[in-house]
Parts: structure tokens; sequence; C-alpha cells
């Protein structure tokens, strides 16, 4: 209700709105519905009229577009694809005396170690249980693989029955649980004492903590949800698996574990894919084109100067 107060608002000026929406429908991280995005009826009538105020709305990828256009009634040419950007940002940021050698030291990892990540803050829709189970189910097979899973808990996540999961599986000094925000400036480090960072959702529209690891080489295993198999899949950067499918994900992880030549080609696809079509400069130029007078004109069905 906020929100439609303040688009028209805006309107209400007479200059032209466009919309970035990064998720297209309503997210819950908590009660019943925990992981899933919500649709009743009210949710749908409120985002319908925000969305019908803009004059142009971007998402991230052409199954958000899809998706957006079968929910809501809007007209397809004001829905437009543009990309998420890289993180690239964050290096800018990093701490110069600290370095993923120094995280792993922070956490008692060995440099022998594979390191899996699993980072961002922590929620239902995210699946740790579900890597922490499929982590369980190649323990054994590879005695120097660990687990870490970063980010602060928000609403809905419970941490201890997450622990609990952890003990009853007999690896917890294995898989370290660090239930805290990672600050931007040590955000680098991070990615560097990855070996392979996963992204396990059981539902989701865009994802910048993959686009996270994306821009700083580590190979990534998502789930077949929203635009993360279209991210990884080119190149590719990265293993794409069913969401909710435990074998696939141990699977992939196995596979990702023992090859490093594999690890090596698909991080350096996904660095390649954050310098070029998910670069900043890719997505501002899809947008100055998209809202020049005369592309906004013809959304609107106006005939321009010299047009027969």
């Amino acid at each position: 209700e906020i929100d439609l107060a303040g688009v028209l608002l805006l309107r209400r000026t007479g200059i032209t709105l466009s919309d970035i929406c990064h998720n297209i429908e309503r997210f819950s991280c908590s009660g019943s519905q925990a992981g899933d995005f919500t649709t009743t009826s009210l949710n749908r009538l409120l985002y319908q009229l925000i969305y019908s105020r803009f004059q142009t709305i971007f998402v991230h990828n052409e199954s958000n577009r899809q998706r957006l256009l079968k929910i809501f009634s809007l007209p397809a040419n004001r829905i437009s694809v543009i990309p998420h950007g890289n993180e690239l940002l964050f290096a800018e940021l990093q701490d110069p005396e600290l370095n993923g050698q120094l995280v792993r030291a922070s956490l008692q990892l060995q440099p022998e170690h594979k390191v899996i990540l699993l980072a961002g803050s922590l929620a239902p829709y995210k699946g740790a249980d579900l890597l922490i189970e499929a982590f369980g189910r190649i323990a054994r097979q590879q005695p120097l693989a660990r687990l870490v899973i970063a980010g602060p808990p928000l609403a809905g996540f419970d941490l201890d029955a997450h622990l609990h999961q952890i003990d009853t599986l007999g690896f917890s000094e294995r898989i370290i649980v660090e239930p805290r925000y990672i600050p931007s400036e040590a955000i680098v480090a991070w990615m560097e004492m990855a070996d392979i960072a996963v992204y396990p959702y059981r539902n989701i529209s865009q994802s910048g903590a993959l686009m996270m690891a994306m821009s700083f080489g580590v190979p990534v295993i998502v789930t077949r949800t929203g635009s993360l198999p279209e991210y990884v899949s080119e190149g590719p950067a990265g293993l794409v698996v069913e969401p909710g499918d435990l074998d696939q994900l141990a699977d992939a992880l196995m596979q990702l574990l023992t090859n490093e030549p594999l690890r090596d080609r698909l991080g350096e696809n996904a660095r390649e894919l954050s310098l070029t079509r998910f670069s900043w400069s890719r997505a501002a130029g899809t947008i100055k084109t998209t809202l020049s007078p005369d592309a906004i004109a013809l959304k609107a069905g106006k005939e321009l100067p010299g047009n027969v």
C-alpha cells in the first residue's frame, strides 16, 4: 500500500516512471509461505496497480519477463530485459590487508581443504538445509571438503534447526556456519577463499549473491529456478540442478570437487561473463535506448516525425 501511494504521488508530477524489478512478486521469508512468492488476490491487485503506472519495467531475464506477463495484465512492449550487473564494485571496497588465505585461517581451514560456500542472507527459500544434506552424502568420499554457510539470518530461518541437522549428520567439524553479516570490504576475500559457490534455492527470480561469485571467478552450482540457469548456462559458468533434488546436488558437488580443470574453466567463464554480458555498461546502454523519447513515444502508440 505504501509503495502504491508513492508511485501515485510520483505520477502526479508528470514525470515518466520506469522500474527495475529484481523479484517480480512479493517474496515471503517467514511464516507458512517461507521461501515462496506470495500470490494472493490482494497482492496481485496491488502489484497490478503499481506496475501499470510505469512506462517501462525492466526485468533481469526473459523467463522473468514471461512470468510477469503471465501474472499481470500489462502491455508486452513495456517490459524490457536488462542483465543483472556484476558485483565488481566490491573490488574497489576491498580491504587491502585481507585475503582469502586470512579468511581461511580465521575459519580454521587449511590450504588443502576444498571449500564449498553458500554466502548471503540466510532464509528458508535459499535451501541451506538441502545443501547440508547433500554435503552429508559426499562427505565421506571427500575428506578434504569443507562446507561454509555464511550470512545474517532473516526472519523464518531456524538457525538451531540447521545446527541440529549438522550434528545429526555427524560432520559438525567439517561444516562451518557463520550467522553474521559479512562486511563489504571483506567480500572479495571470502570469494577468494571459496573453491565452489552453491545456490540451492527453492525459488527465486534473480540472485545478487550469484553475481557476486561469478564476478570473482568462482564456479557455481545453481538450481533451475528464475533466471539462475540463464546466467550460468551461458559459458557455461557452472552446473544446474533441479530444485530440491538432493541426488543431483550431491552429484554436482562431487563433479566439481574431483575435477579441478572443470572448476578452473567454469570460473574463468564466470569472470568473463561478468565483464561482458553482465557488465553495467551493457545494462546502462539498454536502459538508455529503451527510455529514449522516440522509444517511449512508440510504446505509447504515437507516430514519430517522418514515419509513414
